[in-house]
């Protein structure tokens, strides 16, 4: 766990007083991107079983998770402890017979949230999907047009990635 505080360390040096420029004015919003592609590359990493791929792409995601609860401790909204605390309690209640064994050893966790604000999450998740596919699909077109692709041979190229 050395290596995890020394990584919590040296971003907390990227973003102090004599930090990194550009480490010092990210935002939640502005390494969405950013985030979707290191998240893409584990991905693409997994599907082609390139385990050094895998190795490097989920560090850079590890490195996000560290920097978006960076920024969260920042605005005094939680820390990277509250995080792998809050997975920790999630996993010991999903796998209750395999962690505990018996069920009164558990206390369940409260719901602080209505079921309104769960389903207003959710809604959030699948227009930020679709937000994704709508730039995928931008990003697509401009690939296609700047290198003069017919839609004939846009179908054949999706055809090959699928």
């Amino acid at each position: 766990m050395q290596s995890f505080e020394e990584l919590i360390s040296i971003v907390k040096k990227l973003r102090g007083e004599n930090g990194c420029a550009w480490d010092k004015v990210q935002t939640f919003d502005s390494l969405i991107p950013c985030f979707l592609e290191e998240s893409y590359e584990v991905v693409d990493g997994i599907s082609k079983r390139d385990y050094k791929n895998i190795k490097e792409e989920l560090g850079d995601v590890l490195l996000h998770i560290v920097f978006f609860s960076e920024l969260a401790n920042d605005e005094n909204k939680f820390n990277i402890d509250e995080v792998i605390k809050n997975i920790n309690d999630d996993i010991k209640f999903s796998d209750i017979k395999v962690l505990k064994g018996n069920l009164q050893e558990l206390p369940f966790p409260k719901l602080t949230k209505s079921q309104d604000e769960l389903l207003s999450n959710l809604v959030t998740s699948i227009q930020s999907s679709s937000y994704s596919e709508k730039q995928q699909k931008k990003l697509d077109e401009t690939v296609y047009s700047l290198f003069k692709i017919t839609p004939t041979e846009q179908q054949q190229i999706k055809s090959r990635i699928q």
